[in-house]
């Protein structure tokens, strides 16, 4: 009954796990390149305006590139920094969730042959007794040996 999923009861959850991990990378990795399209279409928004008035220096050294620049490279830290505290985050919680797991399976395991440890300790004294409640149906037996089958009946 554990081993539902093939040869291992955790092939399901390594399918999962392995899922939000590459799930959350591609996340990452579109947050990530859309920081890049943004500043990119911004840049090339602000160098149109920039061209349109008569200005002696280069685009790349007015004050507003700047700014821009560095709002980028705060932004793309920002990025890489909140995503791989969240995918430490997520390693640590699925580990967490994989030992429970694991402890939850042991402890289905020992309930089941504890179950059959005591099933086995019940059948055989009843076995015993039925045998001599059938012994006392089926023959007549000296006192004697009534008392036996009494006393180990009794005993059982």
């Amino acid at each position: 009954m554990l081993k539902l999923f093939g040869k291992s009861p955790f092939l399901l959850f390594y399918i999962v796990f392995g899922y939000i991990i590459v799930f959350s990378l591609w996340w990452g990795y579109l947050l990530f390149s859309k920081n890049e399209q943004a500043f990119t279409e911004k840049m090339q928004l602000d160098r149109i305006n920039y061209q349109s008035t008569p200005n002696p220096i280069k685009y790349e050294e007015t004050q507003s590139y700047l700014q821009l620049l560095t709002k980028y490279k705060k932004d793309r830290i920002m990025v890489l920094s909140e995503g791989l505290f969240f995918l430490f985050l997520q390693i640590i919680g699925l580990i967490q969730v994989r030992r429970i797991f694991g402890k939850e399976i042991e402890l289905a395991i020992q309930q089941t042959n504890f179950l059959h440890s005591i099933t086995h300790e019940l059948k055989s004294p009843l076995s015993s007794v039925k045998l001599a409640l059938q012994t006392f149906q089926k023959r007549t037996l000296e006192p004697a040996q009534k008392e036996k089958l009494i006393n180990n009946a009794l005993s059982d």
